[in-house]
């Protein structure tokens, strides 16, 4: 009997786990950021016009309550309200968690070195100043990345913030693109570093353990079984010291 190739559904592609990750945190630093403590509250804040009581019931969208569990991400639909821009418009800031460039280096499959450069580009000018050669950047010309070396990678290790875990994980990305394995490693030494200062900051703090288990995944060790035979080699974060002391 032949078999029956059933044609492939169209619609959206799935969506990656660490887009309901980065819609959470989102939506917990716009919480923040308004002093609110609840999607309904957030939701009479951006769309109490169409929060309606009828029939002694309250009758409300429930968009917020689905970006507080991951289950949507605010969408750009033209003639549609953007939760990301509202929010912006009244919290400026907090539209740059939203869109923050980790997101797609913990998620790409595949990056180019333009993408890793425009990424790390997009961070902090603290972050960027270490990693770029300053006069292109005050002269208004396409900036050049410094010679990276590992006093560079400890000093970014120094800095404890999202940009700064962010730049560690995109260099993890461009080693992938260079064949770095002295890169790879200087900058993984660098995002262990970073990881308990990171880990406490108020709008990482309840989502640190789904955050760096996704980095990991995306950047594992090179192990030289060979000088012609590289493995990888996934460390998890659970295993370093700074946790141990974390939960005593």
């Amino acid at each position: 009997m032949p078999t029956v190739v059933q044609p492939t559904r169209r619609g959206r592609p799935a969506r990656h786990p660490v887009e309901a990750l980065r819609t959470r945190m989102w939506f917990h630093v716009v919480k923040m950021h308004a002093g609110l403590n609840s999607a309904y509250a957030l939701e009479l804040l951006f769309d109490g016009d169409m929060v309606r009581r009828e029939q002694g019931q309250i009758q409300r969208p429930r968009k917020w309550d689905a970006y507080e569990k991951g289950i949507k991400s605010p969408a750009g639909l033209r003639g549609k309200r953007h939760a990301v821009d509202m929010a912006k418009e009244r919290f400026p800031g907090t539209a740059a968690w939203f869109h923050h460039p980790i997101w797609q280096a913990i998620s790409a499959a595949h990056m180019t070195m333009q993408e890793v450069d425009a990424g790390l580009l997009a961070l902090g000018i603290e972050v960027v100043e270490l990693l770029y050669h300053r006069p292109e950047f005050h002269d208004g010309k396409r900036l050049q990345q410094r010679h990276l070396d590992e006093p560079h990678l400890r000093c970014l290790g120094q800095h404890g913030t999202f940009d700064a875990l962010a730049a560690a994980v995109l260099l993890v990305r461009q080693s992938d693109l260079i064949g770095s394995p002295e890169l790879r490693e200087w900058a993984l030494a660098c995002y262990s570093e970073l990881q308990p200062q990171v880990a406490v900051l108020p709008e990482v703090a309840p989502f640190f353990p789904e955050l760096y288990s996704a980095i990991d995944k995306a950047c594992p060790h090179w192990v030289f079984a060979a000088p012609n035979q590289r493995l990888s080699m996934t460390m998890f974060w659970q295993a370093m010291p700074w946790y141990r002391r974390y939960q005593a």
